[in-house]
């Protein structure tokens, strides 16, 4: 059976990942400024920033995947559906009592990761990786203890 507090850590362990990756990045990056040879063949310096840049889009989609299967893994637990995720997180919400202002957090984030992902020519509000981690937690946080 799933525990609630795996699923807010798994959450939190991508923050955390991206976090490291990027505090690597900024080791990496003066060292080969410096010495060149240390790049593995095919990187150029100057794409380390760019590396940077999309890495937070890359870890914003891989956090919201993981909310997105432990909401999965417990809708199926009593249905046999696969609502859409915004159908999902209203379903779960209604059933949960999850408190409005959580679930239209929830949503902030969904609708930012749709527009990474589809390359969406609209301007949300960006949301950081801590901030999408503090609401996604805070949602799975209404799901039982265990299930």
């Amino acid at each position: 059976m799933p525990y609630n507090n795996e699923w807010r850590f798994r959450i939190k362990a991508v923050e955390n990942d991206y976090r490291n990756l990027v505090c690597i990045l900024d080791w990496f990056g003066p060292i080969a400024h410096k010495d060149p040879t240390v790049l593995p063949e095919g990187l150029r310096f100057s794409e380390i920033n760019e590396i940077k840049k999309r890495l937070n889009g890359a870890y914003f989609v891989k956090q919201f995947a993981e909310f997105e299967t432990a909401l999965r893994k417990y809708w199926e637990l009593s249905r046999d559906t696969h609502p859409k995720m915004r159908d999902l997180l209203d379903g779960i919400a209604s059933d949960r009592k999850v408190p409005n202002d959580h679930l239209d957090d929830a949503h902030r984030v969904r609708t930012y990761r749709n527009i990474l992902v589809h390359e969406s020519d609209e301007k949300p509000e960006e949301i950081s990786l801590g901030k999408a981690r503090e609401y996604l937690c805070r949602f799975v946080a209404f799901l039982p203890s265990q299930w």
